[in-house]
């Protein structure tokens, strides 16, 4: 049932915001009052009213403070990236190498799909290489070889050189 606001529920509205209460409480006002209405309907009178009737500015919320870490978590958290090793990088040479299947895949192996498959279901393969870093020396998912490769493609034009 659509709500006809009244000079009498405007009142109401302005006079509650103006006195800090929230929509919630301003909704229970009205609701007491007779006007069926909920916080929607509310904010959308508030915000039209806006300009004809001064309503109190509400102070802004601030942000929330960025809580101080624990210490015992900031050593916890050295301890883990100390206890990370990276195998050492290997060049091999891709167009021989065989992959390994999906399922064989060790948690550090490199991830590029190679075209290759095998296996009764034909899926392809993975590279299965050691991980090696990115641009920023961070853990990377492919080895170098893929890194490379794919970050920087070979383009036609750079292969015709000869």
């Amino acid at each position: 049932m659509p709500i006809t606001w009244t000079n009498e529920a405007d009142s109401i509205l302005v006079e509650l915001w103006n006195a800090g209460a929230s929509p919630k409480a301003i909704e229970e006002g009205l609701r007491q009052a007779g006007y069926p209405v909920n916080r929607n309907m509310i904010a959308g009178r508030r915000w039209r009213l806006r300009d004809t009737v001064p309503m109190a500015k509400r102070a802004p919320v601030p942000p929330p403070r960025p809580r101080a870490r624990s210490r015992a978590k900031v050593k916890t958290v050295k301890t883990v990236s100390e206890k990370v090793k990276r195998r050492p990088a290997v060049e091999v040479d891709l167009t021989q190498h065989d992959g390994v299947d999906y399922l064989d895949l060790p948690a550090d192996g490199c991830k590029a799909l190679l075209d290759k498959r095998s296996g009764p279901w034909n899926l392809l393969r993975c590279c299965g290489l050691p991980q090696g870093p990115d641009v920023e020396d961070r853990q990377s998912s492919y080895c170098p070889q893929h890194f490379r490769l794919y970050t920087y493609p070979v383009t036609p034009r750079m292969r015709s050189h000869g």
